[in-house]
Parts: C-alpha cells; sequence; structure tokens
C-alpha cells in the first residue's frame, strides 16, 4: 500500500507539470476531491491503521527483536513517515527533482501551505531520524540493509534542505533544538559510516556527510543575530547561506 502511494504522487507530480515547470492543475484547489488532499488523507488512513501489535512502543520493541524482525517493525515506521515526505516535498525548494518542477508551487501556493510543507518534512526527517538512532541502540545487525542505507541519506537531505528553505521569522519546528538536528545528522553520518563496511554505501555515506556540513555552514547556536538572520529559537540562520547553490544530491 506504502509503494501504491508512492507510485500515484509520482504520477500526479508528472501529470500536474510540464517539463517546463508550468502548472496544469491546482495541488492545493478547494473541491470535492482535489489530489492532494486524497493523497494526504490516504497517508493518514494508512498511519492510523497500523495495528496495535505494530505500532511503535517499548512492548513491540522487545517482542520484535526476540523474534529478529525489527528491521521489519521499524521499516514499517519509516516507509510511512517518508511517504508523507514524498507527498509535501513539492512546498519545499530542491526536494524535488528536476528543480524547476514544483517552481510555481513554491511560488504561487498560499504561504500557509508552503508552510506546512516545510513543517511537514522537517518533522518527519527529525522523526525517522530519531527511529534510525533507536534501533541503531537496539541492535545494529537489524539495520544493515540496503533500504536503511537510503533512509538515512534522505533522511539528512530532506532535513538541511528544509531549514535552508525555510524563509518565515519564526522557528520551523519550535520543539527542536539545534542540538536536536545537530545530533540527528551525526547519527545518520555514523550509522553509513557503519553500514558502507557491510553494504556499497559511500555515496550514502558522503551525501548525508555533505548534509552535515551545510547544516554546520549555515547554522550556529551562537551566531550574533543581524538584521539579515532568521532566528530559528536560539540559534541563527544566515539568509546568504539559503540562496546559494549545493552540490548534495536529493533523492
Amino acid at each position: 500500500m506504502i509503494a501504491r502511494h508512492s507510485q500515484v504522487l509520482q504520477l500526479n507530480i508528472e501529470h500536474d507539470y510540464d517539463i517546463m515547470g508550468r502548472k496544469t492543475q491546482t495541488s492545493w484547489a478547494s473541491g470535492e476531491n482535489p489530489q492532494f488532499s486524497i493523497l494526504d488523507r490516504g497517508l493518514r488512513e494508512l498511519e492510523d491503521s497500523i495495528p496495535d501489535n505494530f505500532k511503535m512502543s517499548a512492548e513491540n520493541t522487545y517482542l520484535f527483536k526476540s523474534c529478529a524482525r525489527l528491521n521489519l517493525y521499524f521499516g514499517l515506521h519509516i516507509l510511512i513517515a517518508q511517504s508523507f515526505n514524498d507527498l509535501y516535498r513539492i512546498g519545499v525548494s530542491q526536494l524535488v527533482f528536476p528543480y524547476h518542477a514544483t517552481k510555481w508551487i513554491r511560488e504561487n501556493a498560499p504561504r500557509e501551505f508552503i508552510k506546512d510543507a516545510h513543517r511537514m518534512c522537517a518533522s518527519k526527517a527529525v522523526y525517522i531520524g530519531s527511529l534510525l538512532k533507536d534501533i541503531w541502540h537496539c541492535d545494529k545487525s537489524s539495520i544493515v540493509d540496503v533500504p536503511y542505507v537510503q533512509h538515512a541519506q534522505v533522511c539528512s537531505s530532506v532535513l538541511v534542505s528544509s531549514l535552508i528553505s525555510w524563509k518565515e521569522p519564526e522557528p520551523l519546528l519550535p520543539e527542536v533544538s539545534y542540538q536536536d538536528y545537530r545530533e540527528t545528522l551525526e547519527s545518520n553520518v555514523r550509522i553509513l559510516a557503519y553500514l558502507k563496511k557491510y553494504i556499497k554505501a559511500d555515496l550514502y555515506y558522503e551525501s548525508a556527510n555533505q548534509a552535515l556540513k551545510r547544516f554546520n555552514e549555515a547554522f550556529s547556536p551562537t551566531m550574533m543575530v543581524q538584521p539579515q538572520h532568521h532566528r530559528h529559537g536560539s540559534w541563527t540562520a544566515t539568509t546568504q547561506v539559503n540562496s546559494g547553490s549545493s552540490n548534495l544530491t536529493l533523492v
């Protein structure tokens, strides 16, 4: 079912935009069954339908570890979270390739839609990062699998791009600190450094490392606040970095 949502989303993007990035259908338009709302509702219903024995809990984690199925258990929750990012990334700069494909949306969508897209992508990336850390600390062997290589790299890419693309004066995620973001990115790098001992993951590791470097260059917990800076809680981000180009490969 998750795979079907991803396929529908891909078809939706290809249908709605031509190669010049011109919009042919308004995804956020009001109406009885707008495509975006259908996909969003479908994902929320899918998330709500997870049975109790698959929901995240200390008890279920113990049970799945005891039967060597942590990989499947955590993977389910990560895939659902990534599906939300696949849907909402249309409102975040550089999260859809080619980048100009969603330029019209970012320039013409209601401000709240763009803010919601950034918050969704960032919050789900933070959540995915926490799941990756949990399975890493619970049983490293369970994470040695190709999908987890991709999960860690995409998590870092989405998180940093969402933070850098955020243009509002208020914090993107008020409940998440600078240190929380940095620890998530550093954890992904550690996980990929471990995985590349067993899986061909050098490019994924380098991408996550570049994402961490971009974050360190763009944000600082002690940076003095200037008028041209955006404040993120107790830390700041420079707009100069926001407008810069990146060599980071996004998926």
